[in-house]
């Protein structure tokens, strides 16, 4: 009978105290994709003990099961370090008192609502006889709002740099077209000139949209991009050197497209429509690619940031299209503003001829950037497809018209498509000429370059430039490589480095991402103090930030 109570008080000892299971998150607040550690902490009665994650030699292991929210994942698992206990000439690996798990996990990219992370967990614990026990423990995670106060700062910024970018050198020639297709909306009703702003508008963001969808998906597959990546691939650089010189020839008059052709560009048809409007902010985007405006470097470093959520990159990508479209949604909207534009006239016809020349200023600057890419040998197979292009759209223009018999016209559609299959057959053969192994492109340690030159005791001036970016040009021509800087440079044991982006080059890529960028240009000053921080310039130089850049890592 004794026996018996002893077993019966034994049991009822063992359920009364039972080992406690709680969780603490050290952060109070997660932001999206950030990562945070929870603690597990299991309150052990006096005098009983539980086994560890390998219990040795006898007893069960403790075992755990973390239960996260969807898009949540768990990065490590630190538990605290068990005593040794001998049991029948057996070691066991055993807690008494206190044991503490800490679990390191990341929020989900979507995170935007407080969510419950659980925790089912299982042991042995043993005093005067062993008992299974098991227990879930919660808690809740809260989002930080500052995350999203963030998002909308950056989407503001990006915004803003969307605005300016129309004024940036690289759009100039879809500017001239704007400014066309404005003059001929004057003749219109207000609801057709709004009407074509808006698919202007839908143009541009279904670009911009378009290109944060490759940038996210290239980048799932573990690839470093950037802003302009299209630039760096030859092919898609051919392409844009055959569309403007094509637009070229079209506007000098050496060929019209004809009622069925003319929405290209939006240029020379008297009826313009809806999606003549939408190819024009097609176009735009295509010729904004290479350009950073201000505001938008530290935006699209976001976007493209390896812990961007989807969300977050095609926000603010929306917001640079929405911003580069609001001038021209404007003038439409508001009637005083469009009445400063010229009235339609002879000077439309003089303007559309001038718009050429810039057109093939810009078939020009691809030409140099094409050649930066490949070489003499493919830059001649390049310049042969374009000269085919242009005798197919020469034949074209002279006997593609009504006044023409049906033969003729025949024959202009013929030559058109078989020179055409000719010159593009030719220029993607040129992109995909396969470069020497002397002139392959050499990786580069950025970082220890530029700590040689420091340890040396000079300042370092890194510029981190690409052939496809005019911002980058203008900065060399206007700045960088004017008398008064360079003399300036000389005076202060300035050593300026130059990183060329205009080939892939994933070394660069990182570097832009450590300062949360990643596009060009990008220009950053180091101290000869290697205890010292670098000093970041805007992405638009003037001499002054140059030298005040250069003051302020000197101090």
């Amino acid at each position: 009978m004794r026996t018996f109570l002893f077993f019966i008080l034994s049991i009822a000892s063992c359920l009364a105290s039972t080992v406690n299971l709680s969780l603490k998150a050290e952060a109070q607040k997660v932001a999206p994709n950030e990562e945070f550690t929870v603690l597990a902490s299991f309150e052990i009665p006096q005098g009983a003990y539980i086994y560890g994650k390998s219990s040795g030699e006898t007893g069960l292991p403790t075992k755990l099961e973390w239960v996260l929210p969807q898009g949540f994942e768990k990065i490590s698992e630190d538990w605290q370090k068990p005593e040794e206990k001998i049991e029948e000439g057996l070691k066991a690996l055993i807690y008494k008192g206190n044991m503490q798990v800490l679990a390191k996990f990341k929020a989900g990219k979507d995170f935007s609502k407080p969510q419950e992370i659980a925790l089912k967990a299982s042991w042995l614990k043993c005093s005067s006889m062993c008992m299974p026990e098991s227990k879930t423990a919660k808690i809740l995670i809260e989002p930080d709002s500052s995350s999203s106060n963030a998002l909308a700062f950056t989407m503001l910024g990006a915004f803003l740099g969307g605005i300016i970018l129309n004024l940036m050198p690289c759009v100039f020639p879809v500017i001239g077209l704007k400014i066309l297709s404005f003059a001929k909306d004057a003749q219109k009703t207000r609801k057709t000139a709004l009407i074509n702003a808006a698919f202007y508008s839908v143009g541009i963001i279904i670009s911009f949209c378009a290109l944060a969808g490759i940038l996210t998906w290239l980048k799932s597959l573990g690839n470093s991009l950037g802003w302009g990546f299209q630039l760096q691939e030859p092919l898609f650089v051919v392409f844009l050197i055959l569309l403007f010189f094509a637009m070229g020839l079209a506007f000098a008059g050496v060929f019209e497209l004809g009622a069925s052709l003319s929405s290209l560009g939006n240029l020379t048809s008297q009826k313009d429509g809806k999606g003549a409007a939408f190819f024009s902010g097609v176009l735009a985007v295509l010729v904004a690619s290479p350009c950073t405006a201000p505001f938008m470097g530290s935006a699209l470093g976001v976007a493209l940031a390896s812990n961007a959520s989807m969300s977050a990159t095609f926000s603010i990508f929306m917001s640079i299209g929405l911003g580069m479209a609001f001038p021209y949604v404007l003038l439409s909207a508001v009637p005083r503003l469009a009445r400063r534009i010229p009235k339609p006239g002879a000077w439309m016809e003089t303007f559309k001829q001038f718009l050429a020349f810039p057109l093939f200023a810009t078939a020009i600057w691809l030409v140099w950037v094409f050649l930066k890419e490949r070489n003499a040998d493919a830059l001649m197979q390049m310049l042969f497809s374009a000269l085919i292009l242009a005798f197919a759209l020469w034949i074209f223009g002279k006997y593609s018209p009504p006044v023409n018999s049906r033969k003729k016209r025949m024959f202009a559609f013929a030559s058109l498509a078989i020179l055409g299959a000719v010159s593009v057959a030719l220029a993607v053969k040129s992109a995909t000429f396969k470069l020497p192994e002397t002139l392959a492109a050499q990786n580069h340690s950025i970082e220890s370059q530029i700590e040689e030159l420091r340890k040396s005791g000079k300042i370092v001036y890194a510029d981190f430039t690409a052939s496809w970016c005019i911002t980058c040009i203008a900065n060399k021509k206007a700045v960088l490589h004017t008398k008064k800087i360079e003399d300036f440079f000389k005076e202060n044991n300035v050593a300026l480095l130059t990183f060329d982006w205009t080939n892939k080059n994933a070394q660069i890529g990182e570097f832009l991402k450590k300062f949360g960028r990643s596009g060009v240009p990008f220009n950053i000053v180091y101290p000869a103090d290697l205890k010292k921080e670098p000093v970041i310039l805007p992405e638009i130089l003037t001499p002054n930030a140059v030298i005040d850049a250069i003051d302020k890592a000197k101090n």
